[in-house]
């Protein structure tokens, strides 16, 4: 090999053995890197706490309770009063639970709200023009059947004067007991005994002035078959054959003949004074049908015009697959009241405003507007305005069949719910040799109770806990896992690069031999060369 071929190898050669110093370097360096992030996952696993298990123990306390007669109580809390006294050493939370009627109201989102005919739709002004109208009609036919209400009460308070005349009319007839009656069936005759012992063939007898009057008196019965006989004394003596016929079967424990002296002139006062309060009780009935059969009936007439014509109109007909049905003014059941009332009143007390409310007079009497629908088997209400809003709401442009996309609609209901009672007070907590307490004396109250004891356990509380231990416990193995994963990768990354390492020394070592073959095929020139130029 020549010198300069010599030189230039020699040239390629460290060229080549600075380049895989370099790239040793490099690698160790990377592998320094592995290392300090090996090291960092390993002091991350060493200062994660393994997650414990809760004790039930933890969530267990002493509960005491008692009865004040009316709730059964529980003491929430309590604390010793910094100065006790006789009185009073502690200041005690106790409460109860009770079942309370509360109203709320929900939003439906989405609701897909249709009407029967959309190109005819009542705005709210209009719909409550129309409810007004409706309201006025009912109001009316509501009055003009409580005037004929008060007409037919007036009424029905004669009656008492009718049956005062009556008293006054049966203390005016004469009553026999008669203690036997016989019949003979070949004479077809009765006969009776009356109590003096005398016995009278009875002979039928057509209705006559006494026999009204005895019917007036209430005695005897319209239509009846009526029996005669005469006394001694000349006086004429009434049966009626339902009378006798009860007597014979027994149904009747005695049988009662009447006499009545229409010559009288008290008698006939007595008759007089019955027809004139009959006569006047039945003119004031006949008068307040009369007003019922005009008045009331073409005040109701007008109010179902007004209503039919209206149901014809376009209305709210469904919440999505559930259908709408209007209370009608007047239809609305004490009941629904009752449950609107309560959702009005308690939406009030917590400051929020509502359509529902206008649906009502100041009275609280319904003016008409709300909507039931049943959801899940329960019925909830909602109310014109509601309806028409959400249905307005939506962007026709963005809708496929008009209903999709409306904004949310207010519905309304009330529930009995739970709701706990708490009073904070002073009170007299009394122990026992082992420190627990065993009464109780309240400061609104001088009845001493008798407190019960029991351990329970906040299983609410528990139960969060082990949802939290669970969740510690997957996310502490998932970050072992995480860990683990992170490590295997560093360490095949860093075998890898000892293995080029590995490589470059084995290549560097070979360049070392070959640069050392080359610098003595240089030095061996340059003897040479010398040697020449020497001689």
């Amino acid at each position: 090999m020549g010198m300069a071929a010599s030189q230039a190898r020699y040239l390629q050669l460290s060229a080549r053995m600075s380049n895989c110093e370099y790239e040793g370097q490099q690698i160790n360096q990377q592998r320094t890197i592995l290392a300090n992030e090996s090291a960092n996952l390993f002091n991350q696993m060493l200062v994660m706490q393994v997650p414990t298990v809760p004790s039930s123990t933890d969530f267990t306390t002493v509960q005491y309770t008692f009865s004040d007669g009316s709730y059964d109580q529980t003491i929430d809390s309590y604390y010793q009063i910094g100065t006790p006294n006789s009185e009073y050493n502690y200041v005690v939370t106790h409460s109860y639970t009770v079942e309370r009627y509360t109203g709320s109201m929900k939003h439906l989102s989405d609701p897909q709200v249709q009407f029967s005919s959309p190109e005819n739709l009542l705005t709210p002004e209009a719909y409550e023009t129309f409810q007004q109208a409706i309201y006025r009609s009912y109001a009316d036919y509501q009055n003009e059947l409580s005037t004929y209400n008060t007409m037919r009460d007036d009424a029905e308070a004669l009656l008492s004067d009718v049956e005062a005349a009556q008293v006054d009319l049966l203390n005016r007839i004469g009553k026999t007991t008669e203690t036997n009656l016989s019949y003979d069936p070949l004479t077809d005759i009765y006969t009776v005994t009356d109590n003096s012992g005398a016995q009278y063939n009875l002979t039928e007898v057509a209705q006559n002035a006494d026999i009204e009057t005895l019917i007036k008196a209430g005695v005897m019965t319209e239509g009846d078959t009526y029996y005669s006989y005469q006394d001694g004394d000349g006086t004429t003596h009434y049966l009626s054959q339902t009378d006798m016929e009860k007597f014979t079967t027994g149904a009747a424990a005695g049988l009662t003949g009447y006499a009545i002296d229409l010559g009288n002139p008290d008698t006939i006062q007595a008759v007089n004074d019955y027809d004139v309060a009959l006569q006047t009780y039945n003119d004031a009935l006949d008068t307040a049908q009369e007003y019922y059969d005009n008045e009331v009936t073409n005040a109701y007439n007008n109010y179902q015009t007004l209503l039919n014509t209206y149901n014809n109109s376009t209305r709210p007909t469904y919440i999505g697959n559930c259908a709408l049905e209007e209370i009608p003014v007047g239809e609305m059941t004490e009941d629904q009241i009752t449950e609107l009332q309560q959702v009005i009143y308690d939406l009030a007390q917590d400051g929020i405003e509502s359509n529902l409310a206008s649906c009502f007079d100041a009275n609280g009497d319904y003016r008409g507007g709300v909507f039931a629908f049943e959801l899940y088997g329960k019925t909830y209400y909602t109310t014109y305005d509601d309806l028409y809003a959400s249905y307005q709401s939506v962007d026709e442009s963005d809708s496929n069949n008009g209903i999709d996309r409306q904004m949310s609609l207010p519905y309304y209901s009330a529930t009995y719910v739970d709701t706990k009672v708490e009073t904070t007070e002073n009170a007299l907590l009394e122990t026992d040799s082992s420190g627990r307490f065993v009464s109780i004396r309240l400061e609104n109250d001088s009845v001493k109770y008798t407190l019960n004891a029991e351990t329970v356990t906040d299983e609410t509380a528990y139960q969060d806990a082990m949802n939290q231990y669970y969740y510690d416990t997957a996310q502490y193995q998932k970050t072992i896992a995480d860990i683990n994963a992170k490590t295997s990768i560093i360490q095949q990354e860093d075998r890898t690069l000892e293995l080029r390492l590995e490589q470059l020394d084995t290549e560097r070592n070979t360049l070392s031999t070959e640069m050392e073959a080359v610098q003595k095929v240089l030095s061996d020139n340059i003897e040479r060369t010398y040697k020449t130029f020497g001689d």
